[in-house]
Formats: structure tokens, C-alpha cells, sequence
């Protein structure tokens, strides 16, 4: 199991308040026009909030921007900025951070700067109405002022703040909203009319959230394979802070307390992100990407039972009423409030945690004076004082052979026998009892010193990884750069030669010669690099058939790769490409009437199985449509033999780089048809024997008749509203 299921918010944390089991802790990371660069680590005393640094701001926000993934969206596809709260729940803890577009001393506005408290238990509400406000003041302070002391300065006294007001909460709290609000928010008109959107995300989250369900998930067994889930939700009501704590609420119906929850709102609109499980760097590209990119799961077209409407009712009304079912099949009531810590044993067991062995021996000596007969009693008080038996712990054994094992204390000096030798007996065990706590305390310093060095290291090797793998990226980018501006002056230099021999022979025979036949060049498959990610590209999902479809700003679904050879025996039958490469190779040899067949049966197959909506179709893109995903395809990302050893066969699909659209094979692989009424059929993209930029063009068409059929032309298809 990874160590992210094993600790991230439920530690053990730092007691920073004295004798409470409510806790607070607060971290700012990111970008400062008051540091040259990130800002130093202030604040990061919990091993939760360091984990949140890694893989929300580190690995999260920084691989999409090293991947530029933000940078390929159109202006419509993009948040212009940050500017968002999260929270991140689990069992009894909860980070509650704001992140705002930020600068650093030289300018740079890449990343943004980020505040965050770790709350142990205290309620939900309680985190989203009192340290929501103080975060919100600090961001403010930090925007005006351009000096790291203030923002020190700023952080320490919103820290004590919280602190103050946390020492002052209630343990328990009510949901702090009532069956009026709950049932305005799952009739809200943001859901569509009959509350269909929020019975589309209900279906969802049935399918998508099921390892983390109530009852299946759990913190102990092996979460390694568990994936991360993300849906993208309306904010159903009017505030930021009231749509966190609704949705909070409405998954305790579907995903157990004890599975990780993070919910992202960008403040300027009016959805949120809801990720489940251990945050990657792909469930971060929705942090600035607009619906346009990152469609709302409201609004994908499922089209749901009748059987699964009614239960889904029956959910939102419980939820509306304060009430859920349990994995057992009870009714609970939806409650903040916060279980009880885990005990750590008895007082009797807290005792001996504390005193060690001397609790024992002081208890049994108490006993032995109580059954002593008077007369044993007075002689006791008379002779010599027994000497107390020593109660000094052996020492630990478990530290690492280059720590310094804390000094020992030295034992008090015997001192002279008191008339009452139970009471100098009892004073030996109460020195001894002091000693043993200051060792305690030396030791947990010593702990905390090696915890803090562990992490400066941790962070150090992070950071120089990154230094050098960005450095690596550049290096391979600046050779390739230069070897494809080599390989256009040779071909430059090539071409320019042909037209002068062609110039100089024309002057001697103005006949056109005749050319001669191609040597035969030995058959060489090339293989490309694939790009492709086990992850999906946002907005997508993926149909009966395996078959993964991205959706287009322009409203239609287009599918990730050209339709394979198993795709197509499953609706259509075998046809004499199927087998002939394998599987996953696309189908070809197939006829503009053959592939539309194809998408009338799919789409009335996937109706009559209820995963299709009606309304919607599956069909060949037209000309228009192709022309518009076929995106920034470049034939350097595409399988052809432009400029390379002639290939005689296609790739398996997704083979080459995707373009931005995360659409593969849009250029090269082979051909693909077109949607079309007139006779002559056209196919798009090239194919993979296609060897000049005439024929490999976006421009380029291939046309031929209804049942025409080639080596190299297959198809692709979109999910379109009927016509």
C-alpha cells in the first residue's frame, strides 16, 4: 500500500494545544514577489501538509505546467488564472487551503502562491465558516505586500488565531444546514429539469467511486491499484462555501469517510472538482481548464433506467432529510459530527505509558504498608529504610547507530533515612519518575529533530530530480530541434539540386523524361514512440466497446483513435483486414457503405442496451468536423513514410503522439472516411505509404466510390445529436 493511504490526514499529530485533542496547522507555499523564486517551506509541520505540497503544488501543478498542458488550451478552454479554495477530508482531518495567480521577486507568474491549514478534529463547517475567513485576510495581506518578513510576520498571526478560535470549538456540530437548503439545492435549475443532471452524476459516481464505496474501501487493506477518480459538478447553490459542504454531505452517501476526498472551487465560476483517491498530475489539468475542455458530468449524455431514477430518488430524498443508508442497509443521520479519538488504552494504561514500571512499584508498595499489622507498621518506622528498586527503562534500542543517544540523568543522592521510610521510599520514586520524563522528553526532541532533517532532505532531493530532469528535457528538445532543421536543409539542398539537373537537361532535350522505376527498398517497420497515457484525456468517456470518445468545445464527441479490427468484428462482424494485423490495428479494407453500417448498428445496439441517450448517434465525421480535430497533427507525430524508410503496413492505433485534442492518428495510419451524400466518398489525413506532402497534406482528399475499398483507408467516429 502506498504511504499515501497509510498516513496522509490520519496522523498523529504535534499537541500545539495543550491538553486538547483539536488541533491546527498552518503552511503558505508557491510564489512571493517576496523570494527570488518558490517560497521556503513556512509552516510544514505535519507530514499531511508536506504530502499536499508534493502532489497538489510539486508534482501537481507543476508537471501540467512542465507539460505545458494548460499553455495548448484555446483562450476559451482556459481559466485566465488561479484563483480557488480546496478541501481535502478524510476520517477526522481536513485541509482547508486558498491559492491565488502570484508572482515571485523576478516576475515570473507561472505558479501561484498557496495557504493552507491542517485541522484535526473540529467539524467541517467549522473549518469552512472560521478558518476560511482568516485564510481569505492572509491572502489579502500577502497581495499588498511585497516583503517575506510580512508575510512571516502576517502567517504567525493567523496561525495563533486559528489556534485561539480552534481551542474555543464545540466537538460536535450539526449539519449546518437545514432539509430547506438541501432540497433547493438538488431541485436547482443548475441540474437541469427533474433533477437530471444530478441523477447523471449520481450515475457516476455508483460507477466511477465503487472501490471507495462505504463498506469496500479501507485504509488497511492494499490500495496500490486503486486510481484516482475526478467529475467535474455544478455548484448547485450560491456560495463556495455552501457547495463544499453540500457535496461533502451528498458523497457520505456514496464514497466511505475514510477514502481521501479533495474538492477544488474556482471562486470566478460556478462548478467545482470533486477527486477521490490518491491526487496525480492528471487530475490537476482541471484546476484551469473551463468546461469547454472539462465537460461537466452534468451534462454527459447517459441515458439512465427507469429502475436506477426511482433508487436514485429514493437517495436524494433520504439526503434531503438529513438521512442515509449505510452499507448494512440502515438508516443514519448525516452528521459533522466528529468521532472520537482512537483510545490509546485506560488511565490505568495511560498511567504506565507515562510513569513506566514506577506507577507498579508505587502502587504495590501502598498495598504492602496498607496489610502491614501495626506493630510491623512501627518497626518499619524505626529500622532502616529498604532501598527502592530501581525503575530506569533499559535504553531504546531502535535508534539509528549515528544519533546521539540522549545523556542520562544521573540518579538523586541518597539521602538521609527519614523516620517514615514509606515516604522516602515514595519521594526515590518520584525523582526517578521525573528522570524518566525528562529522558522522555529528550528523546521526543531528538525525534523531532531527525523528523525535520529527514524532510529538509526529502525536499532537497526533490528539488534537485526536478533540476535535473528539466535539464535533460531541455537538452533532448535542443538536439531534436536540431536535427529536424539538419534534416530540412538536406532535403532543401536535395531538392534544389533536382531542379537544377531538371533545368540543365531541359535546356539540352526539352522532353519530358521519362522517370525511372523506384529501387526496391527493404521492407522496415519504424516504430514511434507512443505517447499515449494509461490515464483518459479530461471530458472523456469511453462506450460498450471499449471504444474512448473526447469531447469537442463544438458540443459532438469524437473518438480517441481510428476504429480497430476488434472494434469492428464486435458490431459489424469479421471483413478481410479483420485478423490480418491484429486487434488493435485499425480496420481497413473496409468501404465508405461498410463503416457507416458500422455506426447505424453501434448506435442502435448501445440504445437498445440503454448505455447510448436518446437523441444521440454515432456517424462518420464530415469534412467541416475533420477538418476541425484534426488539430495541431503534425506529420512528424504521424505514422507515415514522409522522409523515412517506405512502410507497407499500419501501426497498432495510438502509436504516434496525439495532437492536442489527445486525438491519435488524425494524420497518417490510414485514411479516413468522411461523412458525405455524394457519390464520390472522400477520405481524410493520408495514410501510412503516403511519402509526399501533396498526398499527406490537411487539405489532402482521396476520393472513391460508396463501395470502394483500400489497404489504407479506415475510419473514425463521432457521437453526433441526431439529424
Amino acid at each position: 500500500m502506498s504511504d499515501f493511504y497509510k498516513r496522509f490526514l490520519l496522523e498523529e499529530v504535534p499537541k500545539v494545544i495543550p491538553g486538547s485533542a483539536k488541533q491546527v496547522f498552518l503552511a503558505a507555499f508557491g510564489k512571493h514577489p517576496g523570494w527570488d523564486d518558490h517560497v521556503e517551506d513556512l509552516g510544514l509541520d505535519t507530514g499531511s501538509l508536506i504530502t499536499a505540497k508534493m502532489l497538489l503544488y510539486v508534482k501537481g501543478i507543476g508537471g501540467e505546467i512542465d507539460a505545458g498542458a494548460w499553455e495548448k488550451l484555446d483562450d476559451s478552454q482556459r481559466l485566465p488564472g488561479f484563483k480557488h479554495i480546496f478541501v481535502w477530508q478524510r476520517s477526522r482531518q481536513v485541509l482547508v487551503g486558498r491559492m491565488w495567480a502570484s508572482t515571485d521577486g523576478k516576475g515570473r507568474a507561472r505558479y501561484p502562491m498557496v495557504v493552507c491549514a491542517h485541522c484535526v478534529g473540529v467539524p467541517l463547517s467549522f473549518a469552512l465558516e472560521q478558518v476560511l475567513p482568516v485564510l481569505e485576510q492572509l491572502e489579502q495581506t500577502c497581495v499588498t505586500t511585497t516583503s517575506a518578513a510580512e508575510v512571516r510576520s502576517a502567517l504567525d498571526r493567523a496561525r495563533s488565531e486559528l489556534r485561539d478560535a480552534v481551542s474555543r470549538s464545540p466537538d460536535t456540530a450539526t449539519v449546518a444546514n437545514g432539509p430547506l437548503l438541501r432540497d433547493q439545492f438538488v431541485n436547482s435549475s443548475q441540474f437541469g429539469p427533474d433533477r437530471v443532471g444530478l441523477l447523471r452524476i449520481l450515475y457516476q459516481m455508483s460507477s466511477q467511486f465503487a472501490p471507495f464505496a462505504s463498506g469496500r474501501f479501507n485504509a488497511r487493506a492494499d490500495a496500490s491499484t486503486l486510481r484516482p477518480q475526478h467529475l467535474r459538478t455544478p455548484w448547485g447553490t450560491s456560495s463556495a462555501d455552501q457547495a463544499v459542504l453540500l457535496w461533502s454531505q451528498l458523497l457520505q452517501t456514496q464514497v466511505d469517510g475514510n477514502s481521501p476526498v479533495l474538492i477544488q472551487v474556482p471562486l470566478q465560476e460556478s462548478w467545482l472538482d470533486i477527486t477521490v483517491g490518491e491526487l496525480t498530475r492528471e487530475e490537476m489539468f482541471c484546476l484551469r481548464a473551463t468546461p469547454k475542455a472539462v465537460p461537466l458530468t452534468s451534462e454527459v449524455p447517459y441515458n439512465l433506467e427507469e429502475s436506477f431514477r426511482q433508487s436514485s430518488q429514493v437517495v436524494l430524498d433520504e439526503f434531503v432529510q438529513g438521512r442515509r443508508t449505510s452499507s448494512a442497509g440502515k438508516s443514519q443521520p448525516l452528521s459533522e459530527t466528529v468521532p472520537p479519538a482512537p483510545k490509546s488504552g485506560s488511565g490505568v494504561g495511560k498511567l504506565w505509558k507515562w510513569l513506566g514500571g514506577a506507577g507498579v512499584i508505587i502502587v504495590i508498595a501502598a498495598a504492602a504498608l496498607l496489610m502491614i499489622p501495626s506493630g510491623e507498621k512501627q518497626t518499619a518506622q524505626t529500622g532502616a529504610p529498604p532501598k527502592p528498586a530501581s525503575t530506569k527503562p533499559a535504553p531504546p534500542t531502535s535508534l539509528p547507530a549515528q544519533e546521539t543517544k540522549p545523556a542520562p540523568v544521573q540518579p538523586p543522592p541518597t539521602a538521609t533515612p527519614a523516620p517514615n521510610a514509606a515516604l522516602t521510599a515514595n519521594n526515590a520514586q518520584a525523582e526517578e519518575v521525573k528522570a524518566d520524563a525528562a529522558r522522555a522528553a529528550a528523546m521526543k526532541a531528538q525525534e523531532v529533530e531527525r523528523a525535520r532533517q529527514a524532510r529538509e532532505l526529502e525536499l532537497k532531493r526533490i528539488a534537485e530530480e526536478k533540476a535535473h530532469a528539466e535539464a535533460v528535457r531541455k537538452s533532448q528538445e535542443e538536439k531534436a530541434a536540431a536535427l529536424r532543421e539538419a534534416e530540412k536543409h538536406k532535403a532543401d539542398m536535395e531538392a534544389e539540386k533536382a531542379r537544377q539537373i531538371a533545368a540543365a537537361a531541359a535546356l539540352v532535350a526539352p522532353v519530358t523524361p521519362t522517370p525511372a522505376p523506384a529501387p526496391s527498398v527493404p521492407t522496415q517497420v519504424v516504430t514511434t514512440a507512443s505517447a499515449k497515457s494509461e490515464a483518459l484525456p479530461p471530458g472523456s468517456f469511453t462506450n460498450s466497446i471499449g471504444m474512448i470518445f473526447v469531447r469537442l468545445t463544438a458540443g459532438y464527441w469524437v473518438s480517441q483513435t481510428e476504429v480497430t479490427e476488434a472494434q469492428f468484428k464486435k458490431i459489424a462482424g469479421p471483413n478481410e483486414s479483420v485478423s490480418a494485423l491484429g486487434a488493435n490495428y485499425p480496420v481497413h479494407l473496409v468501404s465508405w457503405n461498410e463503416a457507416l453500417e458500422f455506426c447505424r448498428k453501434l448506435t442502435a445496439e448501445e440504445r437498445q442496451s440503454s448505455w447510448l441517450q436518446k437523441g444521440w448517434a454515432y456517424s462518420l465525421p464530415s469534412e467541416a468536423q475533420w477538418a476541425e480535430f484534426v488539430g495541431n497533427a503534425v506529420l512528424e507525430d504521424s505514422v507515415t513514410s514522409f522522409r523515412t524508410t517506405k512502410r507497407t503496413r499500419p501501426e497498432p492505433v495510438a502509436s504516434a503522439r496525439p495532437n492536442r485534442f489527445s486525438l491519435f492518428d488524425v494524420r497518417g495510419n490510414v485514411w479516413e472516411w468522411c461523412f458525405s451524400t455524394n457519390q464520390q466518398k472522400m477520405a481524410r489525413g493520408g495514410a501510412f505509404n503516403g511519402v509526399t506532402e501533396r498526398t499527406l497534406g490537411i487539405e489532402a482528399t482521396w476520393p472513391l466510390g460508396p463501395d470502394g475499398r483500400r489497404e489504407d483507408i479506415g475510419f473514425r467516429c463521432v457521437m453526433v445529436p441526431e439529424r
